[in-house]
């Protein structure tokens, strides 16, 4: 039953929509992968200090949580030594003391 998963996964991956996924991904990469080719997904770039960009996309319906939860992972991926625990509060008082 394993072995019939692990090539079911590696068919999966092998699809073009699928094969430029990251190495940690997991089902909600591959839910945002497909509610991209349907056109319901919104894209967003983070801009960060040193004109350091990460981009994003959520869901065309998303929350509040689900944003912070794809910011935290494209955080953690884009950032090698980002402390384990990433403190949201840290960061809205950083953004509310930004000089717009």
């Amino acid at each position: 039953m394993l072995t019939e998963a692990l090539d079911l996964l590696q068919d999966l991956l092998g699809d073009p929509l699928l094969s430029d996924l990251p190495e940690d991904v997991d089902a909600e990469d591959v839910r945002l992968r497909i509610a991209r080719a349907r056109g319901h997904v919104i894209d967003l770039t983070l801009l960060r200090h040193g004109n350091n960009r990460i981009k994003i996309s959520v869901l065309h319906n998303a929350k509040v949580v689900d944003l912070q939860r794809v910011v935290t992972k494209a955080i953690k991926r884009e950032t090698v030594n980002l402390p384990a625990a990433y403190s949201w509060k840290s960061f809205m008082e950083k953004i509310q003391s930004f000089q717009w």
